[in-house]
């Protein structure tokens, strides 16, 4: 196949390129797509990817127009997770959408950002890898529409809250949350950004609102215990209590830091 080959695009016309996803019932199939590029002054019905590059050093190669390109491994991984078994999904993904090597293009397209990610039907989120802590923590929010997940756990306060402390954090700290563009991207959505992650669907949303009202509950938690002088032991033996002490204070850091880390 031919290295691709994109149209001009006419800026004054707002002009962008939409890529179509080709259905295929065997997801080891090689993805496979089409270009065709639409105003945005007109109606348009498609997904706005929003999702982290990772090492362009490193590609996989798709099908578009029959034509080879080369998309890094993070949004191979993407483009196949969304692929439909029967129907075309349409998306716009900036990788493959913008000629990467014409740079006027490239400017021309980034001002056109807040158009695109306002006009599209959803925004749709990739979350990249994540570690199995927090994708514990998301399966049980996504499984459990009330309660919180520090009671579900059957350690004892102490180790309930460390253990909410370890899944919550290990989600905060995903790549995906500290890139620049991922909040502008969400606040301009129409709808609630949804995220995927492997065959997972979440609002995003959600998620953060509940562990951060999780991690005001759970502190909450440890300071009535406090003061009721009912906290449990950490094992089946008593710790000292100065080391109990700087245990609770160091759980009620991990909370306090927790709480301004959460992505709001």
């Amino acid at each position: 196949m031919m290295p691709l080959s994109y149209d001009k695009l006419d800026s004054s016309a707002n002009q962008i390129r939409l890529l179509t996803i080709i259905p295929d019932e065997n997801d080891e199939n090689p993805v496979r797509g089409s270009l065709h590029t639409v105003s945005l002054n007109d109606t348009c019905d498609f997904d706005a990817l929003s999702y982290v590059w990772g090492d362009t050093s490193v590609t996989v190669d798709i099908s578009v127009d029959d034509c080879l390109v080369g998309v890094t491994p993070n949004l191979h991984a993407f483009l196949r997770r969304l692929r439909q078994p029967n129907s075309e999904r349409t998306v716009w993904v900036d990788y493959v959408c913008i000629n990467q090597h014409d740079i006027p293009e490239r400017n021309s397209q980034v001002a056109l950002m807040y158009q695109i990610y306002s006009n599209a039907r959803s925004v749709v989120a990739w979350s990249g890898d994540l570690a199995p802590e927090a994708l514990e923590l998301i399966e049980w929010y996504h499984a459990n529409r009330n309660g919180f997940y520090f009671e579900s756990t059957g350690f004892n306060i102490i180790g309930a809250i460390f253990w909410l402390s370890l899944c919550a954090n290990a989600l905060c700290c995903a790549q995906y949350w500290h890139r620049l563009w991922t909040f502008q991207e969400w606040h301009l959505s129409r709808n609630a950004p949804v995220c995927m992650h492997g065959k997972a669907t979440f609002t995003i949303g959600n998620i953060f609102n509940r562990l951060h009202e999780e991690a005001l509950v759970a502190r909450r938690r440890i300071t009535d215990d406090i003061v009721l002088g009912t906290l449990s032991t950490l094992n089946t033996v008593e710790p000292h209590e100065g080391r109990k002490t700087s245990i609770i204070l160091e759980l009620q850091q991990k909370l306090d830091k927790l709480v301004n880390d959460i992505p709001r």
